[in-house]
């Protein structure tokens, strides 16, 4: 049951809030606060519990993961398609907006859904979809560490969040830079730097950071 519940359920999360948003935007009328309403609660949540946050992905007594890679980044792959269909569903609701779509009930399939929108709605549906739309910094940032597919997709969700950009810099940046010798045990701001500071300029900024009464000025800024 642990195995199940830590390795795997608790990773369900995130993308059935992402879901749940998608169904409030597609439902519309007040539903459109669905997405606003989790991310809210989210927050307020994380903050009260946050003396009981877990160290990690949960580990047997040997220190392996107990999740199922398979079932684990089959979830990730799957949270593009869960970000295009939320893109599109903010669209339709956009075009109703500006072409005048009567505010009627109407259903489909069975499935009953307010056709048209006001101002507020969308704007609400807009703000959260934006913040559920985010969380594929998540997802994407996890697959830009991966090679072929895994990075195209990567990139596709970054860009769905507005990140692109990411998954390059990330990697082949930060991940190169972070943590040089030459970067002292604090962050100077060299080590986002893909070249080595000036010799001058970095001994004068360990013999400043060294002295007790003064501040790195590279730290103070």
């Amino acid at each position: 049951m642990r195995k199940l519940i830590f390795g795997h359920l608790v990773y369900l999360y995130t993308p059935l809030g992402i879901l749940a948003c998608l169904a409030g935007i597609l439902k519309g009328g007040d539903w459109v606060w669905v997405g606003l309403a989790i991310f809210g609660f989210n927050i307020v949540m994380d903050t009260l519990t946050s003396a009981l946050h877990t160290k990690g992905a949960a580990t047997d007594r040997g220190g392996l993961p107990v999740g199922s890679p398979a079932i684990l980044n089959m979830m990730m792959y799957f949270q593009l398609l869960s970000f295009v269909a939320m893109q599109v569903a903010l669209a339709w609701r956009l075009y109703q907006y500006v072409s005048g779509a009567p505010i009627e009930t109407m259903a489909w399939n069975g499935y009953e859904y307010q056709s048209g929108i006001t101002g507020l709605q969308l704007v609400i549906a807009t703000i959260g979809a934006g913040m559920h739309q985010g969380l594929g910094i998540m997802f994407g940032h996890e697959l830009s560490h991966t090679k072929g597919f895994g990075f195209l997709v990567s990139r596709w969700m970054m860009a769905l969040s507005g990140a692109a950009h990411f998954c390059f810099a990330h990697v082949y940046n930060h991940h190169l830079e972070l943590g040089r010798a030459w970067g002292g045990r604090k962050a100077t701001g060299w080590a986002m730097t893909p070249t080595r500071p000036p010799r001058r300029a970095a001994a004068a900024s360990t013999s400043t950071s060294s002295s007790p009464t003064s501040a790195s000025p590279t730290l103070a800024s």
